[in-house]
């Protein structure tokens, strides 16, 4: 029960002080270490070049690949139809 004459404890003024302190502490630390802080970021920006260089490179190739087989295919297209100009000649 609560009365009007309690004692003041030297305790209670320092309460709310550290628990401001674990709360920035905990929240400092995450915001540089956790799993989105500045060093996940980092690590999130080199991982987003490299794989943006390796796309730009398997893009490169693809292009490549279909011209190649583009001039085969029409080659091999415009072979045939001189042959059959040949024959039907």
């Amino acid at each position: 029960m609560w009365t009007k004459h309690h004692k003041k404890r030297q305790l209670r003024r320092f309460v709310m002080p550290l628990i401001t302190v674990a709360f920035l502490s905990y929240f400092g630390y995450h915001s540089i270490h956790g799993d989105y802080g500045l060093k996940a970021t980092e690590k999130f920006d080199r991982q987003r070049i490299e794989r943006q260089a390796r796309l730009d490179e398997l893009t490169t190739q693809r292009r490549r690949w279909k011209r190649k087989s583009r001039c085969s295919v029409t080659a091999r297209l415009s072979a045939t139809c001189s042959m059959k100009r040949r024959g039907s000649a």
